[in-house]
């Protein structure tokens, strides 16, 4: 049962307090709209992930790694979390040095960031592939979840500006080779769930070499192996027990043959509108499955027959990245996933209640990247406009593919998709400035508006380099609007909550959730391009807890905190950089 709560805000409400140095310095405006690569001026390029040996002679070497934007010290500004590899070496030897470690850098307000690793306890080594953040114990501090190729680490958030492992207590150090995390109150209990992809069980000495097995050779040229004809993994379920603890439920929730495939990129996301987040995922060279929520703590794996298993020829592709959003304006949240080369990317329109069509010819994406290897993925409205395009990070995984002239080279630049408003895409990256076609070899992306001007910013895991932040300027004249959910009968994060926003005659749905992209963590702020319209005619919070709030009147140009339950709502807090302790609301 839904309980209705209507809070009706006379009039309008002011602009977001405080002055304009309160505000981050964005870019200088650009005569025309574009994006610009800031890892430099930021101060983050002091970070690069180095993930094994330049000939990447085993698949391992190849698929890191992740990214999270999130706020760890509750000042108002996305911080980012980088996320290493290694070597075969390092790990070998766990007692020579290891330069090759993970990085948090702290936005300062100011354009730039700042390495606080060592201070905030984080400067852990390992295999590192992607990242989680989310609040899973409520206590108003963002907790951290890495996973690797070995044992995974959770962090608790001291909420001092420092974390400590809690991973055995906590008891979600999983093992073997993890790729992508994602939290979400599957059983609305108000605490957070970990699902947590796994890959392949990787054992170097178990694999073959180079073009010493049919699945070691690429358009005839001896390459590394896998991921077909290497072991597979399990994923794992672990419930929130609201302790600090965590259960293994994979049987128990999924069955009690769950599938081992080669998973990457899950998704909490409601597919039918009924209030319960199913739960979707993103496998290379097997089906991705889609796992219907039954709403008694157990699911049903329905995703061929719901339509998003195969692509339209009923073809399992190598899927890597994967996201959500409703980009037809029909309430309903549909799924685009990125593939291998020589395969398009795929999009899955939600035609109602959870089922899906391949859609990807009748929207222009059939052939868009075809030779590219495609990775991480968001959903983003860059020109806010209102209309969700779409972000993918690309580049190969075969050396090779420079020697032998296959495809378009190993690296690769990344592509940004402007939605058509009809139900089609274009590829307008070559108009969006020569940062965006500078070739690297994206994988993990993560998505937010890390200076606070409602502009859309990505950052770009980039494997054996340094990272990309690409930022985008706000528009002239185009109007925002920033949401920032705090939960109280539900998860803190608010994750699961459904928004719709209504303005100018249009009406927009997105799902609060910190998933999606590849091996990434993002913001879990909801951003809304509202185009032309200065004023938010109505929004509605449907909350995991069943709670649904309206208000009404709401100026753009705004960054509101919503907390669940209360009749106003308040501008975000933002603080410069000095102090680490955060402040609890």
């Amino acid at each position: 049962m839904r309980y209705l709560w209507f809070a009706l805000i006379p009039g309008l409400l002011w602009m977001m307090g405080g002055s304009d140095a309160d505000r981050a310095a964005p870019p200088e405006k650009v005569p025309s709209l574009r994006f610009v690569d800031l890892a430099h001026s930021a101060g983050i390029d002091k970070f690069h992930d180095v993930s094994g040996g330049p000939a990447k002679n085993y698949i391992l070497e190849s698929k890191g790694g992740g990214v999270a934007v999130f706020d760890y010290n509750d000042d108002g500004w996305l911080d980012i979390f980088l996320v290493s590899g290694a070597t075969f070496e390092e790990m070998e030897n766990p007692h020579a040095p290891h330069p090759h470690r993970n990085k948090l850098f702290r936005n300062n307000g100011d354009g730039t960031f700042t390495d606080v690793t060592e201070a905030a306890g984080l400067g852990a080594w390992g295999w590192g592939m992607g990242a989680a953040a989310a609040d899973y114990d409520n206590d108003g501090c963002t907790d951290l979840y890495v996973t690797y190729y070995g044992k995974n680490v959770l962090y608790h958030n001291n909420c001092d500006g420092t974390f400590t492992d809690v991973t055995q207590k906590a008891g979600v150090a999983a093992g073997s080779w993890s790729t992508g995390a994602a939290w979400g109150d599957y059983d609305r209990d108000g605490y957070l769930d970990l699902y947590v992809a796994r890959y392949i069980n990787f054992r170097r000495a178990e694999v073959p070499g180079k073009g010493q097995s049919v699945v070691c050779q690429y358009k005839g040229v001896p390459v590394q192996c896998g991921p077909r004809g290497l072991k597979t993994q399990t994923a794992i379920l672990y419930h929130n027990n609201g302790d600090g603890t965590f259960t293994d439920v994979t049987n128990k929730a999924l069955g009690p043959d769950v599938a081992a495939y080669y998973g990457f990129t899950p998704l909490w996301v409601d597919v039918d509108n009924n209030g319960w987040p199913d739960l979707y995922v993103a496998d290379d060279g097997t089906p991705n499955l889609l796992y219907r929520n039954r709403r008694d703590g157990t699911f049903e794996e329905v995703g061929a027959i719901a339509g998003c298993a195969y692509d339209r020829d009923g073809l399992e592709q190598s899927t890597m990245g994967a996201d959500f959003g409703d980009y037809n304006h029909d309430g309903w949240l549909d799924i685009f996933v990125t593939n291998f080369s020589d395969d398009h990317s795929t999009l899955y329109q939600n035609t109602g209640g959870g089922n899906f069509n391949d859609v990807t010819e009748q929207a222009k994406l059939l052939s868009v990247g075809w030779n590219n290897v495609k990775w991480g993925t968001k959903f983003f409205d860059y020109d806010l406009d209102g209309w969700p395009d779409l972000f993918l990070a690309n580049g190969h995984v075969y050396v090779e593919a420079d020697r032998w002239g296959m495809d378009t080279g190993y690296k690769q630049h990344p592509q940004v998709l402007r939605n058509q408003q009809d139900g089609t895409f274009k590829d307008v990256t070559a108009e969006l400035g020569e940062d965006l076609l500078q070739k690297h070899l994206g994988r993990g992306i993560a998505l937010g508006s890390l200076f606070n001007d409602g502009g859309a910013d990505i950052v770009v895991n980039n494997l054996d380099d340094t990272p990309s932040l690409y930022h985008c300027p706000t528009p002239t004249n185009a109007q925002w609007i920033v949401l920032h959910l705090q939960g109280t009968r539900s998860n803190r994060d608010g994750l699961g909550a459904r928004i719709k926003l209504r303005a100018g005659g249009m009406e927009q749905v997105q799902e609060v959730h910190q998933s999606g992209g590849f091996l990434a963590s993002n913001d879990v702020r909801a951003r809304f391009g509202l185009g032309s319209s200065t004023v938010v005619d109505e929004l509605e919070i449907d909350w995991p807890s069943g709670l649904v709030q309206h208000f009404h009147g709401i100026r753009s140009q705004q960054i509101l905190r919503i907390k669940e339950g209360e009749s106003e709502v308040a501008p975000e807090r933002m603080r410069r950089a000095g102090s680490n302790h955060l402040t609890k609301s």
